[in-house]
């Protein structure tokens, strides 16, 4: 199909092209891998991208191997890679060999023996490799990037029975077993979670002491050995993980997943998965079944069950005002992961500063009193507080915000506001060694219809500087700042009047003369409000005050 392909008509341009066939890839879970490819993916060396430089270790507790230096193969920012107790206590900054490409490959799979049969092992002295793939006799096999890919679904169905076996504590299933407890004790890890010789019911398990020989003469049964307790039997008690559900949550666990009614073809029918007479299980799920458990049932089945706090609420719908929340908290990592995932693919340019943003914040930052930018000189509260004439810190700020009507308010407005506030603080942020970002940490004032009035009689904006808001939010880039000064209504001193400021013309392009400055910047302190004109004229207005004789 791909030498000689196969003669077809195209009834568009009325011609004939040749059609060619080609495998790109494979797609088959880890066991599989190892027979497609040739490599031998089990024992010390199981990875296929690490190879020979794959670093592993025996667990004699568990009967498995241990993977050691994974956390190389995460980016290099990852906080991963700074945890210690959680891990081996080391930090880990080394990275990931590179990938090798197809023809490196079959430089090493190339005259590889394929022996056939189960052979005996011989550990230390076998290769890699155990036969030479019938692939590699296509003759763009070792061009292709990719030549075997892993089955997302099948992956997600055997997390899922992991985790849905270690909460629910199934023999055979779980995770969290007799020999991972006794790896904790070996290690000195966690000692909360190592077995105990205990006589608690809940959860055991047996080991039977003496071992077994065959007996010998005419009876063939099994003995003892001497010397050994017969009969005697060991128990071991596990003591609960944070993540072991109780029999009670167990049961409204299955309960909730046993009392979902979906719509048509969005899942199979779950009450067919839950066992909830005798053992309180979830069996014979199927891979797509396994994808709706883990993407939206699963949350929604443990929300009742676990702390709020243990909860990680990443559900697929939210209303517009949690969206909203969620999208602040996440957007710093969320970031971080597209500009890394951009820096990893070849030929991808991402500019300097975006890098530097990234990387994230050095440790230490810079505080001042003072801050000259846009033209206009800033001062902090208390450096104010030093001067007899002169006001820098007070700051206005427009910005544009979804304003809700209600707390269950789900269709909010689009409006742009203005806020008034005094600068309390100057901090320089440095991301990496060439970029320095400045903010302005702000007490704002309130600025609800009852602590600002936008509807003075003579255009004036009055705020009321006793009554601040209270944010999460003080802090603005100081590039977004416009500088103004308060001065106390005479009428009410309860009320100050919002003054705009002045910028300095050496930092407004193109003007040198202050006359011409004055008519670039020209803000009046209030807006001026239309007059009625009216036909009538009262001749009899008296212009003297009687209210005093001075």
């Amino acid at each position: 199909m791909w030498d000689e392909g196969v003669s077809l008509f195209n009834a568009h341009v009325n011609e004939t092209f040749r059609l060619r066939a080609m495998l790109f890839c494979t797609i088959n879970d880890f066991p599989a891998y190892g027979n497609l490819s040739g490599y031998k993916n089990k024992g010390m060396k199981a990875c296929p991208t690490c190879e020979e430089d794959t670093q592993s270790k025996y667990i004699s507790e568990c009967h498995k191997y241990e993977f050691l230096r994974t956390r190389r193969l995460l980016r290099r920012d990852h906080p991963y890679r700074k945890m210690k107790t959680t891990f081996d206590g080391n930090v880990k900054m080394d990275v990931a060999r590179r990938a090798l490409t197809g023809k490196e490959v079959y430089e090493q799979v190339k005259g590889v023996e394929t022996v056939f049969g189960k052979s005996v092992k011989d550990k230390g002295t076998t290769g890699l490799w155990k036969k030479e793939s019938v692939f590699w006799k296509l003759p763009y096999w070792k061009d292709l990037p990719v030549r075997h890919c892993l089955d997302v679904m099948h992956i997600e169905k055997n997390v899922c029975e992991a985790i849905l076996g270690t909460l629910m504590n199934i023999p055979g299933k779980t995770k969290d077993t007799k020999g991972v407890r006794e790896y904790f004790k070996s290690k000195g890890l966690r000692p909360e979670l190592w077995p105990q010789t205990s006589g608690n019911n809940r959860t055991k398990e047996m080991e039977t002491g003496g071992a077994k020989t065959k007996g010998k003469g005419k009876g063939k049964g099994k003995g003892k050995e001497k010397g050994n307790d017969k009969g005697k039997k060991k128990t071991h008690y596990l003591p609960p993980a944070c993540y072991t559900l109780s029999k009670l949550e167990k049961r409204l666990f299955c309960e909730c997943l046993y009392g979902i009614k979906a719509p048509s073809g969005y899942s199979s029918n779950m009450k067919r998965f839950v066992s909830l007479n005798g053992e309180l299980k979830l069996t014979s799920m199927k891979s797509h079944d396994c994808h709706v458990m883990m993407q939206t049932f699963l949350p929604i089945a443990i929300r009742g069950i676990f702390p709020k706090h243990e909860l990680a609420n990443e559900y697929p719908s939210k209303g517009e005002r949690e969206l909203t929340q969620l999208h602040n908290r996440e957007f710093i990592k969320w970031f971080q992961d597209k500009v890394m995932g951009e820096l990893e693919v070849a030929g991808n340019t991402v500019c300097e500063t975006v890098q530097y943003l990234a990387l994230g914040l050095w440790e230490a930052v810079q505080s001042y009193q003072g801050y000259d930018v846009n033209g206009y000189t800033f001062w902090t509260e208390r450096q104010d507080q030093k001067s007899l004439s002169v006001q820098n810190s007070g700051v206005s700020l427009v910005a544009s915000s979804r304003e809700y009507a209600s707390s269950k308010d789900g269709s909010p407005v689009d409006a742009e506001l203005s806020y008034y506030g005094r600068v309390q603080d100057i901090w320089e942020l440095k991301y990496g060694t060439k970029l320095t970002v400045g903010l302005f940490w702000c007490k704002w004032a309130d600025n609800n219809k009852r602590c600002v009035k936008r509807d003075d009689p003579c255009g004036f904006t009055l705020v009321d500087l006793g009554r601040f808001l209270e944010t999460e939010e003080p802090f603005i880039l100081v590039s977004q700042a416009k500088q103004i000064f308060y001065i106390t209504d005479p009428a009410d001193k309860k009320w100050s009047i919002v003054v705009p400021g002045k910028r300095n013309i050496l930092d407004v392009s193109d003007v040198e003369d202050e006359d011409e400055y004055d008519a670039f910047d020209d803000t009046p302190p209030f807006t001026n409000p239309e007059t009625e004109v009216t036909n009538n004229v009262d001749n009899d207005t008296n212009y003297m005050r009687s209210d005093h004789t001075e």
